[in-house]
C-alpha cells in the first residue's frame, strides 16, 4: 500500500494554491531496453522535460515483480535536488524539489539498473509512469503534467556461436582457375543468439583481373548450430596476377583476407578423376546400430597439364535422394561444396555419414556432378548406392476391419478393428495420430480417442477404433479419418472415408410396452387346472 511522503504533501499543498493554463511538464521513460532472463538491464532513465516555470515535480514508476527484481535494483538520482527511491515493493518514486524552474531538457532525474528474474516470461513488460505532479513557480499547478510509460522486452538470450574460418582472416585466399572459397564453421553457441557474416566488399585491387561481387554474402549462424557455410569467390583472370582485399562484417567485427587471382595460363588438360569405391557401387557403412557411422569416397586425380579452368576437373552438387526426414545420410566434398582438381593437386574426398537405425536398414542414392574441364565441360552425374545398417529383422503386419476405404455408418456408429501379427522382437509397431478432416469433420468423432495403439514385434494383438456420427441433413455427409502406422523408419498413412447417412444418428430408445400381470385369482385357477390335468393322466394310466 502506498503512503504519502513529506515532499509529496508539500508539493500537493503547493498545487492547491492555483493552476496555470500556460505551462506543462512531461515525465517519460524513453529508450529501448531488453535482456534475457537472469540478465541485468542497465541504464533505464526516468526523464523530465520542464516548461520554464515548473520548479517541483514528482512521478511514480511501477514495476511487474513477476518479471523484474526491484528489490535488487540500483537507483541513482540525477542531481542533488532529486531523490530516486523505492516507495514500496513495486514502485520507484522520483521527486525533484527546487526553487528555480527545472530545465526544459528532457533531463535525466533517475537511472535504474534492474535484474530480470531467471524464470521471467518472454515478451514486453511495461514500466508504468503514474501519479505525476507539477508545481510552477509562484505557487499552483501546471495546466498539464504528463507521464509516458517505458518498456523492457525479455528475449530468449543465449550465446552467439564463434566462427572459425579456413583460411583464417589475414591469410591469403588463392583463387586458382578463377574460383575459391572461405569456409566459415560455427561452434559454442546456445539458445537463439545469432552470429552473422555479411556486408562483404572487395577493395585495393591491384592488377588486371576483376573479382566477382560479394555483396550477396549473408551468412547466419543460430545458437548451437555447427553446420559450416561458405563465402564463395570468383575472379576473371588477366595477363598478370592480381591482388585485392576482402572485408566482411561478423556481427560488428570486421574480418579481412588478402585475395590472389593468378594470371591466366596457357590452355591445359584436366586430370582424370578416380573414385574408390567406383561410381555405381555401394558405399559401405560399418558400425553399430543406433550410432553415427562415417564413410569416405576417395577421389584422386592423375595426369593433366597446364593451369586454369582448362586444366581443372570439378566435383560438386552432391545430393542424397530420397530426402529423408529426419535426415539419415549426409554427404559433401571435404572442406566445402566443391572439389577442384588440377595437375599435381589433390583437392580431397567426399565424406559421408549415416545415422544407423536401431532396426532394419535404410537405403538411398548419392549423386555428384563431375565437370571436366571446368571451362567448357558438361557436368556428368556420378552415383553411388548408400546402405545404412541396423539390426536384422522385420516389421509385423497390421490388418484392418474394415480395410481403408469407405465406411458407412449404421445407427450413428461404426468400428474399425486393428490387429497385429508377425514381425520380430525389437521391431515394434505403433498406430496413432488419428484425426478427422474435411468439410464435414464436425459431424464425426472418435469415441475412444486419442488413439495410441502399441504392438510388440513377434506377438499378436488387437484393438478397436470406436466412431460416432450425427447428421440432421437430408443427404449423407462424408469426412476423412487419417491415422499413422509406424515401424522403425517406415511411416505409413492409413485413411478411411467416413459416411454418415441422411438423418443418421444414434438409434432411438424404444418405448417400453407394459405387460399385464396375473391376479391372485388367476394364479389359483391356473394351479387348479394343472392339478386336474395331472389327476386325469394318472387315472388313464391306471386303467391301462
Amino acid at each position: 500500500m502506498k503512503t504519502f511522503s513529506f515532499k509529496k504533501v508539500a508539493l500537493s499543498a503547493a498545487l492547491l494554491v492555483g493552476a496555470s493554463s500556460a505551462f506543462a511538464g512531461a515525465w517519460s521513460v524513453p529508450g529501448t531496453y531488453s535482456g534475457a532472463p537472469g540478465d541485468t538491464v542497465t541504464g533505464i532513465t526516468v526523464q523530465f522535460a520542464g516548461d520554464g516555470a515548473t520548479v517541483s515535480t514528482q512521478t511514480d514508476i511501477d514495476f511487474d515483480l513477476a518479471v523484474l527484481d526491484l528489490a535488487n535494483a540500483t537507483l541513482t538520482a540525477g542531481n542533488a535536488s532529486t531523490t530516486c527511491t523505492m516507495f514500496d515493493a513495486d514502485t520507484v518514486r522520483v521527486v525533484s524539489f527546487s526553487f528555480s524552474p527545472l530545465v526544459a531538457g528532457p533531463e535525466t532525474l533517475c537511472t535504474i539498473d534492474i535484474p530480470i528474474l531467471g524464470g521471467a516470461a518472454l515478451g514486453p513488460t511495461t514500466l508504468t509512469a503514474t501519479g505525476q505532479l507539477c508545481a510552477i513557480s509562484g505557487g499552483g499547478a501546471a495546466a498539464s503534467c504528463t507521464a509516458t510509460n517505458g518498456t523492457v522486452t525479455v528475449g530468449a538470450g543465449g550465446t552467439a556461436p564463434t566462427i572459425t574460418y579456413a583460411p583464417a582472416p589475414g591469410a591469403t585466399v588463392n583463387l586458382p582457375g578463377g574460383a575459391g572459397s572461405i569456409v566459415a564453421t560455427p561452434s559454442g553457441g546456445a539458445g537463439a543468439a545469432t552470429t552473422t557474416v555479411s556486408g562483404c566488399s572487395i577493395g585495393n585491387v591491384v592488377g588486371p583481373a576483376t573479382f566477382g561481387s560479394v555483396a550477396g554474402v549473408n551468412l547466419s549462424f543460430v545458437g548451437p548450430t555447427t553446420t559450416p557455410q561458405n563465402i564463395n569467390l570468383t575472379c576473371a583472370q588477366g595477363g598478370t596476377a592480381t591482388t585485392a582485399d576482402l572485408t566482411c562484417d561478423e556481427s560488428g567485427t570486421p574480418r579481412v583476407w588478402p585475395l590472389s587471382c593468378p594470371a591466366s595460363g596457357p590452355a591445359g588438360t584436366p586430370p582424370a578423376l578416380n573414385y574408390i569405391p567406383a561410381p555405381g557401387s555401394q558405399v559401405s557403412f560399418v558400425g553399430a546400430p543406433g550410432t553415427t557411422i562415417n564413410a569416405v569416397i576417395a577421389v584422386n586425380g592423375t595426369g593433366g597439364t597446364g593451369a586454369g579452368p582448362d586444366a581443372t576437373a570439378r566435383v560438386s552438387d552432391c545430393q542424397v535422394s530420397p530426402a529423408l526426414s529426419p535426415p539419415i545420410f549426409a554427404c559433401q566434398p571435404s572442406g566445402g561444396n566443391v572439389l577442384d582438381f588440377t595437375p599435381g593437386f589433390d583437392a580431397g574426398d567426399i565424406t559421408c555419414s549415416c545415422e544407423a537405425p536401431s532396426t532394419g536398414q535404410v537405403s538411398a542414392t548419392l549423386s555428384c556432378e563431375e565437370t571436366s574441364p571446368l571451362s567448357t565441360g558438361t557436368p556428368v552425374v556420378r552415383t553411388w548406392n548408400l546402405a545404412c545398417p541396423g539390426v536384422p529383422g522385420s516389421c509385423g503386419d497390421l490388418a484392418f476391419s474394415p480395410n481403408p476405404g469407405l465406411i458407412q455408418f449404421a445407427g450413428g456408429a461404426a468400428n474399425i478393428g486393428v490387429s497385429h501379427s508377425g514381425g520380430t522382437v525389437g521391431n515394434d509397431t505403433t498406430f496413432n495420430g488419428c484425426s478427422i478432416g474435411g468439410a464435414n469433420a464436425a459431424n464425426f468423432s472418435i469415441s475412444n480417442g486419442p488413439i495410441n495403439f502399441a504392438f510388440t514385434g513377434g506377438s499378436m494383438g488387437s484393438n478397436n477404433i470406436a466412431l460416432a456420427c450425427t447428421n440432421t441433413t437430408a443427404a449423407p455427409v462424408q469426412a476423412i479419418l487419417s491415422c499413422t502406422q509406424v515401424c522403425d523408419v517406415n511411416n505409413t498413412p492409413r485413411n478411411w472415408t467416413l459416411e454418415c447417412p441422411a438423418g443418421g444418428g444414434p438409434p432411438p430408445v424404444a418405448d417400453a410396452v407394459p405387460v399385464p400381470s396375473s391376479s391372485d385369482f388367476s394364479r389359483i385357477l391356473l394351479a387348479a387346472m394343472l392339478v386336474l390335468i395331472g389327476m386325469g393322466a394318472v387315472t388313464i394310466r391306471s386303467r391301462s
